[in-house]
């Protein structure tokens, strides 16, 4: 986690309280921050306190799921708990054929391809997403459709 602290003042000298004369301080820890600036026309002084959430995505892919229509478990979803920057959730069948590809988080699979209803299997799947401007995380397995 990294944030951008940025005093933004043309013409002028700035300090941090760590001696850097950069207008751009990089922060990874949480604290209080002081910048002194001056100029021609005089000296100010401020601080920011920084804190951080604990921003990871949780992201959670079920193994198994029975498209029977009975209310319980009918389709197969990605479950998350964050904003994502990027997503791409694709299933395939047992010879590597691509049946469902969607940039959605909420989009799910009900097991059939082109409306025909598929077989009980094992399928593939695999999720890339990028959350909070973190690195992306990519994900794969194997789920069951059972009827």
């Amino acid at each position: 986690q990294n944030l951008r602290l940025n005093v933004n003042h043309q013409h002028s000298e700035f300090m941090w309280q760590n001696n850097s004369t950069n207008a751009n301080l990089m922060v990874d820890d949480a604290g209080m921050y002081i910048a002194e600036v001056s100029n021609e026309c005089g000296f100010d002084k401020d601080s920011i306190f920084v804190d951080f959430d604990d921003c990871k995505c949780f992201v959670y892919i079920p193994n198994s799921f029975t498209p029977n229509d009975d209310g319980r478990n009918d389709v197969f979803s990605v479950e998350y708990d964050c904003f994502f920057d990027f997503f791409e959730f694709s299933v395939f069948n047992r010879w590597g054929e691509l049946i469902l590809k969607s940039n959605d988080p909420n989009e799910s699979w009900n097991g059939s391809a082109k409306g025909k209803e598929l077989p009980i299997g094992v399928y593939a799947y695999r999720v890339e997403y990028l959350s909070y401007g973190r690195d992306p995380i990519y994900k794969s397995g194997t789920v069951t459709l059972l009827h």
